[in-house]
């Protein structure tokens, strides 16, 4: 049987026995440390990532799984948000390279607010190893290092529809890079400290030094221990677009 979801034809064949979307393409696996994804969300807690089934706990309200049409997703609500324990952060090792992608719906926020930080422990997040900000422009901020912390931006989202926007910082933390139009762009990280990187805690989702996300829907989030290579992201890029037209919308980038 074929349906239609706006000018995509969907069959059953399109679809795994689970009723996930079955994705002929693969998602890059090498130095994949985090993939929380709304599939994986049971509209309970926890919440458990499929790259190293790490637990996410609940806290506040918990933000409700919903469904935008195909798309799975949580609906921040201003008062619930996710967060690991210490040990589990760990694991999300983002003291080096690593390259850290967001597939959400863009919303306008009234005000800033943090949407994935590595919980601070000796100083604030946003001077350990990262902290990222939704901005009211529909932008996403991102901080690390301590004193006069470095900083950069994913650039802006499409606001209303689907977007997956992606960072890569090199090593030694002097470059970083944004994903745009299936590339990574010169060099855009404002380098202003050169202390070395202190561990983080938690991992957070949805909270952080700039309060808890208020709006917007999040499918998911991946954290890759590498700062991966054009081919790789667009590996990531084309898997995600391909998911997405199978559930009848559009990703935007």
């Amino acid at each position: 049987m074929t349906i239609y979801v706006g000018d995509t034809a969907i069959s059953n064949e399109d679809f795994n026995a689970d009723g996930t979307p079955k994705n002929i393409l693969e998602l890059p696996t090498d130095g994949l440390l985090l993939h929380l994804n709304a599939f994986n969300f049971s509209n309970s807690s926890p919440w458990f990532d499929s790259a190293q089934n790490i637990q996410f706990d609940s806290n506040g309200t918990m933000t409700p799984k919903v469904w935008d049409g195909s798309v799975p997703c949580i609906d921040f609500n201003g008062s619930g948000y996710w967060e690991s324990s210490t040990a589990a952060g760990d694991k999300v090792d983002m003291t080096g390279a690593f390259t850290l992608i967001f597939v959400f719906k863009a919303d306008v926020m009234g005000a800033r607010k943090t949407i994935f930080e590595k919980a601070g422990n000796s100083h604030a997040s946003y001077e350990q190893e990262i902290a990222c900000t939704w901005e009211t422009d529909n932008n996403i901020s991102f901080y690390h290092q301590y004193g006069a912390y470095d900083y950069g931006y994913f650039g802006a989202s499409t606001n209303g529809e689907w977007n997956l926007r992606a960072v890569k910082s090199r090593p030694d933390k002097q470059e970083a890079y944004s994903w745009t139009s299936g590339a990574w762009s010169s060099n855009m990280l404002n380098n202003r400290s050169d202390s070395q990187i202190t561990r983080s805690g938690a991992v957070r989702v949805g909270n952080g030094y700039a309060g808890i996300v208020t709006d917007g829907y999040l499918h998911a989030v991946l954290v890759y221990g590498v700062d991966l290579s054009e081919n790789s992201m667009n590996r990531v890029w084309e898997y995600y677009r391909n998911q997405f037209r199978l559930m009848g919308k559009t990703l935007y980038n």
